[in-house]
Protein backbone atom coordinates (compact mmCIF):
# COMPACT_ATOMS: atom_id res chain seq x y z
CA UNK A 1 0.00 0.00 0.00
CA UNK A 2 1.14 3.41 -0.45
CA UNK A 3 1.09 6.15 1.65
CA UNK A 4 -0.58 9.81 1.55
CA UNK A 5 1.86 12.54 1.77
CA UNK A 6 1.63 15.86 2.01
CA UNK A 7 3.80 19.30 1.50
CA UNK A 8 2.81 22.55 3.51
CA UNK A 9 3.12 25.99 1.76
CA UNK A 10 5.61 27.36 4.15
CA UNK A 11 7.46 25.74 7.53
CA UNK A 12 6.18 28.39 9.45
CA UNK A 13 2.46 28.28 8.84
CA UNK A 14 -0.50 25.48 7.60
CA UNK A 15 -2.53 25.38 4.37
CA UNK A 16 -5.05 22.18 3.84
CA UNK A 17 -7.54 21.47 1.37
CA UNK A 18 -10.81 19.97 2.79
CA UNK A 19 -11.65 16.50 1.10
CA UNK A 20 -14.96 17.77 0.80
CA UNK A 21 -16.89 21.13 0.47
CA UNK A 22 -18.14 22.30 3.72
CA UNK A 23 -20.10 25.51 4.18
CA UNK A 24 -18.85 28.40 6.85
CA UNK A 25 -22.84 27.71 8.79
CA UNK A 26 -21.87 23.94 9.04
CA UNK A 27 -18.10 25.34 10.49
CA UNK A 28 -19.74 27.60 12.79
CA UNK A 29 -21.47 24.52 14.01
CA UNK A 30 -18.75 21.67 14.06
CA UNK A 31 -16.78 24.42 16.36
CA UNK A 32 -19.35 25.69 18.47
CA UNK A 33 -19.05 29.66 16.65
CA UNK A 34 -21.71 32.14 15.66
CA UNK A 35 -21.24 32.99 11.81
CA UNK A 36 -21.89 36.87 10.63
CA UNK A 37 -22.43 37.82 7.33
CA UNK A 38 -23.78 35.56 4.22
CA UNK A 39 -22.80 31.36 4.37
CA UNK A 40 -19.95 30.48 1.85
CA UNK A 41 -18.56 27.11 0.52
CA UNK A 42 -15.08 26.19 1.92
CA UNK A 43 -12.80 23.81 0.20
CA UNK A 44 -9.39 25.09 1.75
CA UNK A 45 -8.24 26.52 4.98
CA UNK A 46 -4.53 28.60 5.95
CA UNK A 47 -3.65 30.50 9.04
CA UNK A 48 -1.63 33.10 6.63
CA UNK A 49 -3.68 35.90 5.41
CA UNK A 50 -1.04 35.54 2.15
CA UNK A 51 -3.03 31.94 1.27
CA UNK A 52 -6.12 33.75 0.04
CA UNK A 53 -7.92 32.53 -2.53
CA UNK A 54 -11.14 31.32 -3.49
CA UNK A 55 -13.06 28.92 -1.36
CA UNK A 56 -10.27 29.73 1.24
CA UNK A 57 -11.22 29.93 5.64
CA UNK A 58 -9.05 32.11 6.74
CA UNK A 59 -8.00 31.08 10.51
CA UNK A 60 -6.90 33.90 12.42
CA UNK A 61 -4.12 32.68 15.27
CA UNK A 62 -3.45 35.45 17.96
CA UNK A 63 -0.14 35.11 18.90
CA UNK A 64 2.91 36.58 21.24
CA UNK A 65 3.74 38.48 17.99
CA UNK A 66 0.98 39.52 15.58
CA UNK A 67 -2.36 39.05 16.08
CA UNK A 68 -4.23 37.15 13.79
CA UNK A 69 -7.35 38.63 13.41
CA UNK A 70 -5.56 41.88 12.28
CA UNK A 71 -5.43 40.02 9.28
CA UNK A 72 -8.77 38.53 8.87
CA UNK A 73 -10.20 41.59 6.82
CA UNK A 74 -7.91 41.72 4.54
CA UNK A 75 -7.60 37.93 3.68
CA UNK A 76 -11.37 38.16 2.80
CA UNK A 77 -10.60 41.39 0.84
CA UNK A 78 -7.69 39.36 -1.07
CA UNK A 79 -10.00 36.70 -2.12
CA UNK A 80 -11.12 34.23 1.31
CA UNK A 81 -14.50 33.18 1.20
CA UNK A 82 -14.43 33.63 4.99
CA UNK A 83 -12.32 34.03 8.36
CA UNK A 84 -12.32 32.17 11.55
CA UNK A 85 -11.92 35.05 14.60
CA UNK A 86 -11.75 35.61 18.23
CA UNK A 87 -12.59 39.12 17.50
CA UNK A 88 -14.39 41.23 14.73
CA UNK A 89 -12.88 43.37 12.57
CA UNK A 90 -14.23 47.11 12.80
CA UNK A 91 -14.88 47.28 9.03
CA UNK A 92 -17.18 43.38 9.64
CA UNK A 93 -17.65 43.41 5.73
CA UNK A 94 -17.97 39.48 4.47
CA UNK A 95 -18.72 35.80 6.44
CA UNK A 96 -17.00 35.61 9.58
CA UNK A 97 -17.15 32.69 12.32
CA UNK A 98 -16.56 34.47 15.50
CA UNK A 99 -15.34 31.87 18.43
CA UNK A 100 -13.74 32.54 21.72
CA UNK A 101 -10.63 30.65 20.77
CA UNK A 102 -9.61 29.99 17.14
CA UNK A 103 -7.10 27.27 17.80
CA UNK A 104 -9.44 25.52 19.78
CA UNK A 105 -12.10 25.63 17.37
CA UNK A 106 -9.64 24.69 14.52
CA UNK A 107 -9.03 21.11 16.61
CA UNK A 108 -12.77 20.89 16.40
CA UNK A 109 -13.05 21.23 12.71
CA UNK A 110 -10.17 18.89 12.50
CA UNK A 111 -11.50 16.30 15.08
CA UNK A 112 -14.71 16.44 12.83
CA UNK A 113 -12.85 15.80 9.64
CA UNK A 114 -11.14 13.02 11.02
CA UNK A 115 -14.28 11.42 12.47
CA UNK A 116 -15.57 11.67 8.66
CA UNK A 117 -13.18 9.74 7.17
CA UNK A 118 -12.17 7.22 10.47
CA UNK A 119 -8.53 6.23 9.78
CA UNK A 120 -7.44 3.71 12.18
CA UNK A 121 -4.74 5.98 14.45
CA UNK A 122 -1.66 5.69 15.96
CA UNK A 123 -0.45 8.52 18.13
CA UNK A 124 3.42 9.03 19.26
CA UNK A 125 5.26 11.11 21.96
CA UNK A 126 8.40 10.66 23.70
CA UNK A 127 11.05 12.66 24.87
CA UNK A 128 13.39 11.11 22.16
CA UNK A 129 12.81 8.80 19.03
CA UNK A 130 9.13 10.18 18.37
CA UNK A 131 9.92 10.71 14.67
CA UNK A 132 12.09 7.70 13.68
CA UNK A 133 9.04 5.31 15.69
CA UNK A 134 6.71 7.68 13.48
CA UNK A 135 8.73 6.96 10.43
CA UNK A 136 8.94 3.14 11.33
CA UNK A 137 4.88 2.85 12.22
CA UNK A 138 4.11 4.46 8.96
CA UNK A 139 6.03 1.72 6.80
CA UNK A 140 4.74 -0.81 8.39
CA UNK A 141 0.82 0.21 8.47
CA UNK A 142 1.65 1.18 4.47
CA UNK A 143 1.92 -2.55 3.88
CA UNK A 144 -1.69 -2.59 4.17
CA UNK A 145 -3.06 0.67 4.13
CA UNK A 146 -3.40 3.93 2.60
CA UNK A 147 -1.62 5.58 5.26
CA UNK A 148 -1.72 9.29 6.03
CA UNK A 149 1.32 10.73 8.60
CA UNK A 150 2.78 13.60 10.00
CA UNK A 151 4.95 15.67 7.80
CA UNK A 152 7.89 17.69 9.33
CA UNK A 153 6.97 18.71 12.78
CA UNK A 154 3.51 19.91 12.63
CA UNK A 155 2.48 18.02 15.85
CA UNK A 156 1.37 21.19 18.00
CA UNK A 157 -2.22 22.74 18.05
CA UNK A 158 -2.00 24.18 15.19
CA UNK A 159 -0.02 21.47 13.37
CA UNK A 160 -1.79 18.42 14.41
CA UNK A 161 -5.13 20.01 13.18
CA UNK A 162 -3.67 20.72 9.56
CA UNK A 163 -2.37 16.96 9.10
CA UNK A 164 -6.28 16.01 10.18
CA UNK A 165 -7.16 17.91 7.42
CA UNK A 166 -5.08 17.15 4.69
CA UNK A 167 -6.88 13.42 4.68
CA UNK A 168 -7.80 12.07 1.54
CA UNK A 169 -11.12 10.08 1.77
CA UNK A 170 -9.56 7.10 1.07
CA UNK A 171 -6.77 7.33 3.86
CA UNK A 172 -7.40 4.31 6.00
CA UNK A 173 -4.66 4.82 8.01
CA UNK A 174 -3.45 7.62 10.41
CA UNK A 175 -0.17 7.91 12.34
CA UNK A 176 0.65 11.33 14.27
CA UNK A 177 3.07 12.88 16.61
CA UNK A 178 2.47 14.43 19.50
CA UNK A 179 4.64 17.36 21.00
CA UNK A 180 4.12 19.32 23.92
CA UNK A 181 5.87 21.94 25.71
CA UNK A 182 3.97 22.44 28.72
CA UNK A 183 1.41 20.51 30.71
CA UNK A 184 -2.29 20.31 29.03
CA UNK A 185 -1.00 20.21 25.38
CA UNK A 186 -1.23 16.57 24.69
CA UNK A 187 -4.27 15.89 26.30
CA UNK A 188 -5.53 18.61 24.19
CA UNK A 189 -3.93 16.36 20.95
CA UNK A 190 -4.61 13.25 21.86
CA UNK A 191 -8.59 14.29 22.66
CA UNK A 192 -8.68 15.61 18.85
CA UNK A 193 -6.62 12.68 17.26
CA UNK A 194 -8.63 10.09 19.41
CA UNK A 195 -6.05 7.46 18.81
CA UNK A 196 -6.68 3.62 18.73
CA UNK A 197 -3.01 3.02 19.46
CA UNK A 198 -0.94 5.37 21.39
CA UNK A 199 3.33 5.08 21.91
CA UNK A 200 5.10 6.19 24.52
CA UNK A 201 9.02 5.99 23.01
CA UNK A 202 10.47 6.82 26.42
CA UNK A 203 10.86 9.59 28.82
CA UNK A 204 13.79 12.36 28.65
CA UNK A 205 15.45 15.65 29.96
CA UNK A 206 13.79 17.18 26.87
CA UNK A 207 12.07 20.49 27.98
CA UNK A 208 13.22 20.08 31.56
CA UNK A 209 13.87 23.65 32.08
CA UNK A 210 9.94 24.20 30.91
CA UNK A 211 8.84 21.40 33.10
CA UNK A 212 10.83 20.81 36.29
CA UNK A 213 11.47 17.69 36.48
CA UNK A 214 11.53 13.98 34.56
CA UNK A 215 8.52 12.97 36.75
CA UNK A 216 6.35 15.92 35.37
CA UNK A 217 7.71 15.32 31.50
CA UNK A 218 6.24 11.60 32.72
CA UNK A 219 2.60 13.33 33.44
CA UNK A 220 2.66 15.03 30.47
CA UNK A 221 3.39 12.43 28.15
CA UNK A 222 0.61 10.24 30.00
CA UNK A 223 -1.67 12.93 28.87
CA UNK A 224 -1.99 10.71 25.46
CA UNK A 225 -4.36 8.16 27.28
CA UNK A 226 -7.04 11.70 27.67
CA UNK A 227 -7.98 10.33 23.90
CA UNK A 228 -7.89 6.99 23.28
CA UNK A 229 -10.19 5.22 21.59
CA UNK A 230 -12.36 3.36 24.55
CA UNK A 231 -10.47 -0.14 23.06
CA UNK A 232 -7.62 1.78 22.43
CA UNK A 233 -4.12 -0.12 23.09
CA UNK A 234 -1.08 2.13 25.00
CA UNK A 235 2.07 0.84 24.19
CA UNK A 236 4.83 2.04 26.81
CA UNK A 237 8.94 1.75 26.97
CA UNK A 238 9.49 -1.07 29.30
CA UNK A 239 12.88 0.55 30.80
CA UNK A 240 11.30 3.51 32.05
CA UNK A 241 10.43 3.29 35.89
CA UNK A 242 7.87 6.71 35.14
CA UNK A 243 6.13 4.25 33.35
CA UNK A 244 5.93 1.50 35.05
CA UNK A 245 2.80 -0.83 36.60
CA UNK A 246 0.28 1.16 34.14
CA UNK A 247 -2.59 -1.63 34.02
CA UNK A 248 -3.54 -2.52 30.22
CA UNK A 249 -0.32 -1.44 29.15
CA UNK A 250 2.09 -3.17 26.26
CA UNK A 251 5.63 -2.95 27.19
CA UNK A 252 8.47 -2.95 24.84
CA UNK A 253 11.62 -3.42 26.15
CA UNK A 254 15.26 -2.93 25.29
CA UNK A 255 16.50 -4.98 28.24
CA UNK A 256 16.83 -8.71 27.45
CA UNK A 257 16.18 -9.73 31.24
CA UNK A 258 12.67 -7.61 31.17
CA UNK A 259 10.65 -11.33 30.86
CA UNK A 260 7.42 -9.47 31.85
CA UNK A 261 7.38 -7.38 28.72
CA UNK A 262 4.99 -8.04 26.26
CA UNK A 263 8.39 -7.43 23.72
CA UNK A 264 11.80 -7.57 24.50
CA UNK A 265 15.05 -6.99 22.81
CA UNK A 266 17.57 -9.70 22.35
CA UNK A 267 20.47 -10.42 20.21
CA UNK A 268 20.91 -7.18 18.56
CA UNK A 269 23.72 -6.69 16.71
CA UNK A 270 24.68 -3.51 14.32
CA UNK A 271 25.90 -4.42 11.03
CA UNK A 272 27.41 -1.61 8.35
CA UNK A 273 24.32 -1.60 6.95
CA UNK A 274 21.82 -1.12 10.13
CA UNK A 275 21.02 -3.54 12.81
CA UNK A 276 19.51 -7.01 13.30
CA UNK A 277 18.00 -8.01 16.39
CA UNK A 278 15.40 -10.63 17.84
CA UNK A 279 11.92 -9.79 19.68
CA UNK A 280 10.60 -12.38 22.47
CA UNK A 281 7.37 -12.16 23.44
CA UNK A 282 6.30 -12.72 26.88
CA UNK A 283 4.15 -15.53 25.44
CA UNK A 284 7.33 -17.40 24.36
CA UNK A 285 7.44 -16.73 20.50
CA UNK A 286 10.84 -15.46 19.00
CA UNK A 287 10.85 -13.24 16.28
CA UNK A 288 14.38 -13.61 14.84
CA UNK A 289 16.69 -11.78 12.81
CA UNK A 290 14.80 -8.88 12.19
CA UNK A 291 16.47 -6.14 10.35
CA UNK A 292 15.89 -2.84 10.14
CA UNK A 293 18.02 -0.01 8.29
CA UNK A 294 18.70 2.20 10.62
CA UNK A 295 21.56 2.00 13.63
CA UNK A 296 21.89 1.54 17.26
CA UNK A 297 19.72 -0.07 20.24
CA UNK A 298 17.77 2.88 20.08
CA UNK A 299 16.36 2.85 17.04
CA UNK A 300 15.85 -0.80 17.63
CA UNK A 301 13.41 0.14 20.15
CA UNK A 302 11.45 2.34 18.25
CA UNK A 303 11.48 -0.41 15.61
CA UNK A 304 9.97 -2.76 17.92
CA UNK A 305 7.07 -0.34 18.80
CA UNK A 306 6.14 -0.37 15.16
CA UNK A 307 6.63 -4.43 15.34
CA UNK A 308 3.90 -4.45 18.63
CA UNK A 309 1.66 -1.90 16.50
CA UNK A 310 1.05 -4.14 13.54
CA UNK A 311 0.76 -7.40 15.99
CA UNK A 312 -1.67 -5.71 17.57
CA UNK A 313 -3.63 -4.40 14.93
CA UNK A 314 -2.93 -7.91 13.39
CA UNK A 315 -0.85 -7.42 9.91
CA UNK A 316 0.93 -10.36 9.56
CA UNK A 317 4.78 -11.01 10.76
CA UNK A 318 6.16 -10.99 7.19
CA UNK A 319 4.48 -7.42 6.51
CA UNK A 320 5.62 -6.00 9.49
CA UNK A 321 9.22 -7.04 8.70
CA UNK A 322 8.87 -5.88 4.96
CA UNK A 323 7.74 -2.36 6.40
CA UNK A 324 10.48 -2.17 8.59
CA UNK A 325 13.07 -2.77 5.85
CA UNK A 326 11.21 0.14 3.70
CA UNK A 327 11.93 3.03 6.49
CA UNK A 328 13.09 6.11 5.07
CA UNK A 329 14.63 8.35 7.70
CA UNK A 330 13.13 11.97 8.06
CA UNK A 331 15.43 14.96 6.73
CA UNK A 332 17.95 15.49 8.90
CA UNK A 333 17.50 12.13 10.58
CA UNK A 334 20.91 9.92 10.83
CA UNK A 335 21.36 10.45 7.06
CA UNK A 336 24.57 8.14 6.90
CA UNK A 337 26.76 9.02 3.89
CA UNK A 338 30.05 8.98 2.30
CA UNK A 339 32.11 11.72 1.21
CA UNK A 340 35.64 12.05 0.11
CA UNK A 341 36.49 9.02 2.12
CA UNK A 342 34.46 9.99 5.20
CA UNK A 343 31.85 8.60 6.78
CA UNK A 344 29.08 10.96 8.11
CA UNK A 345 26.43 10.91 10.48
CA UNK A 346 24.10 13.78 9.72
CA UNK A 347 21.58 13.67 12.53
CA UNK A 348 21.12 17.64 13.02
CA UNK A 349 17.69 18.03 12.77
CA UNK A 350 17.18 18.39 16.89
CA UNK A 351 19.11 17.22 20.13
CA UNK A 352 18.82 16.16 23.78
CA UNK A 353 21.06 14.59 26.18
CA UNK A 354 19.64 11.42 25.66
CA UNK A 355 19.78 11.21 21.81
CA UNK A 356 23.24 12.92 21.99
CA UNK A 357 24.29 9.94 24.02
CA UNK A 358 22.74 7.65 21.74
CA UNK A 359 24.29 9.37 18.57
CA UNK A 360 27.67 9.22 20.25
CA UNK A 361 27.14 4.85 20.46
CA UNK A 362 25.99 4.73 16.80
CA UNK A 363 29.00 6.84 16.06
CA UNK A 364 31.18 4.36 18.19
CA UNK A 365 30.23 1.16 16.34
CA UNK A 366 30.72 2.76 12.89
CA UNK A 367 34.21 3.90 13.41
CA UNK A 368 34.94 0.84 14.98
CA UNK A 369 33.75 -0.76 11.65
CA UNK A 370 35.76 1.17 9.71
CA UNK A 371 38.72 1.47 11.79
CA UNK A 372 39.02 5.18 11.57
CA UNK A 373 39.44 8.17 13.69
CA UNK A 374 35.96 9.26 15.61
CA UNK A 375 34.91 12.85 15.47
CA UNK A 376 31.73 14.28 16.46
CA UNK A 377 30.69 18.07 15.74
CA UNK A 378 28.29 18.85 18.73
CA UNK A 379 26.16 21.77 19.25
CA UNK A 380 24.11 23.44 21.99
CA UNK A 381 20.90 21.49 23.47
CA UNK A 382 17.72 23.57 24.45
CA UNK A 383 15.25 23.91 26.51
CA UNK A 384 16.95 22.28 29.33
CA UNK A 385 16.99 25.72 32.23
CA UNK A 386 18.94 25.40 35.08
CA UNK A 387 19.87 21.62 34.06
CA UNK A 388 21.83 23.08 31.02
CA UNK A 389 24.98 23.29 32.11
CA UNK A 390 25.26 20.06 34.08
CA UNK A 391 23.60 17.82 30.98
CA UNK A 392 26.00 19.22 28.38
CA UNK A 393 29.16 18.13 30.72
CA UNK A 394 27.60 14.73 30.71
CA UNK A 395 27.90 14.81 26.98
CA UNK A 396 31.28 15.50 27.18
CA UNK A 397 31.98 12.81 29.70
CA UNK A 398 30.64 10.78 27.07
CA UNK A 399 32.60 12.18 24.79
CA UNK A 400 35.98 11.25 26.76
CA UNK A 401 34.78 8.12 27.34
CA UNK A 402 34.75 6.82 24.30
CA UNK A 403 37.03 8.65 23.70
CA UNK A 404 36.95 11.27 20.58
CA UNK A 405 39.75 11.29 18.69
CA UNK A 406 38.30 15.06 17.84
CA UNK A 407 35.61 16.86 18.96
CA UNK A 408 33.74 20.19 17.26
CA UNK A 409 31.43 22.21 19.83
CA UNK A 410 29.44 24.46 18.52
CA UNK A 411 27.94 27.37 20.27
CA UNK A 412 27.92 28.98 23.93
CA UNK A 413 26.23 25.78 25.64
CA UNK A 414 28.28 23.58 24.06
CA UNK A 415 31.76 25.36 25.79
CA UNK A 416 30.59 22.87 28.84
CA UNK A 417 30.76 19.98 26.27
CA UNK A 418 34.14 20.62 25.17
CA UNK A 419 35.06 21.84 28.80
CA UNK A 420 33.97 18.28 30.58
CA UNK A 421 35.75 16.24 27.32
CA UNK A 422 38.80 17.96 28.03
CA UNK A 423 38.49 17.52 32.00
CA UNK A 424 37.46 13.96 31.10
CA UNK A 425 40.90 13.39 29.32
CA UNK A 426 40.26 14.23 25.99
CA UNK A 427 43.57 16.18 24.54
CA UNK A 428 43.12 19.86 24.66
CA UNK A 429 44.33 19.77 21.07
CA UNK A 430 41.88 17.39 19.40
CA UNK A 431 38.75 19.89 21.33
CA UNK A 432 37.82 22.95 19.09
CA UNK A 433 35.48 25.40 20.09
CA UNK A 434 33.40 27.40 17.63
CA UNK A 435 30.59 30.02 17.82
CA UNK A 436 28.14 28.84 14.76
CA UNK A 437 27.74 26.35 12.08
CA UNK A 438 29.67 28.16 9.68
CA UNK A 439 32.70 28.20 11.44
CA UNK A 440 32.54 24.65 12.30
CA UNK A 441 32.20 23.65 8.50
CA UNK A 442 35.05 25.50 7.73
CA UNK A 443 36.98 24.03 10.78
CA UNK A 444 35.45 20.88 9.23
CA UNK A 445 37.00 21.16 6.28
CA UNK A 446 40.48 21.44 7.62
CA UNK A 447 40.57 18.96 10.01
CA UNK A 448 39.01 16.08 8.42
CA UNK A 449 40.41 13.46 6.69
CA UNK A 450 39.91 10.15 4.73
CA UNK A 451 38.73 7.56 7.01
CA UNK A 452 37.11 9.33 10.23
CA UNK A 453 33.53 9.08 11.02
CA UNK A 454 32.39 12.22 11.73
CA UNK A 455 28.88 12.77 13.55
CA UNK A 456 27.12 16.36 13.53
CA UNK A 457 24.70 16.70 16.11
CA UNK A 458 22.71 20.01 17.76
CA UNK A 459 19.47 21.37 18.87
CA UNK A 460 17.28 22.45 15.42
CA UNK A 461 18.01 26.22 16.62
CA UNK A 462 21.56 25.52 15.37
CA UNK A 463 21.04 24.82 12.31
CA UNK A 464 24.22 22.28 11.96
CA UNK A 465 22.95 20.68 8.67
CA UNK A 466 24.89 24.04 7.30
CA UNK A 467 28.10 22.99 8.57
CA UNK A 468 27.75 19.56 6.60
CA UNK A 469 26.90 21.65 3.54
CA UNK A 470 29.98 24.04 4.30
CA UNK A 471 31.97 20.69 4.72
CA UNK A 472 31.55 19.49 1.62
CA UNK A 473 31.66 22.72 -0.43
CA UNK A 474 28.29 24.59 -0.08
CA UNK A 475 28.63 28.21 0.10
CA UNK A 476 29.02 30.10 3.41
CA UNK A 477 25.95 32.25 4.63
Amino acid sequence: METSKTTPQSKSRMFAEFYRDVSACELACICGGRLTGDDAIISSISTDSRDAQPGMLFVAIRGERLDGNQFAQSALENGAAAALVSSLPSENKGSFILVEDTAAALGKIARRIKREINPFTIAVTGSVGKTTTKEYLTSVMSRKYKTHKTEGNFNNEIGLPTVLLKLKQDDEALVIECGMSAPGEISNLSRIAEPDIAVITNIGTSHIGLLGSRENIAKAKLEIRDGLAPDGKLILNGSEPLLAGIGGAYYVSPREDDKDAFLRIIGFNDTADGAVFTLKASDGREFRDIAIPTHGRHTALDAAYAFCAGLLHDIDEDSIRKGLTEYSPAAMRQNIYEFSGITVIEDCYNASPESMLASLEVLRGLADKKGGRMCAVLGNMYELGNYSSDLHRKVGEAAAALPLDLLIAVGYEALDIADSAVAGGLLSGSVFRCNDAAEAGILMREVLKTGDSVLIKGSRAMELERSAAIFKGGDIK
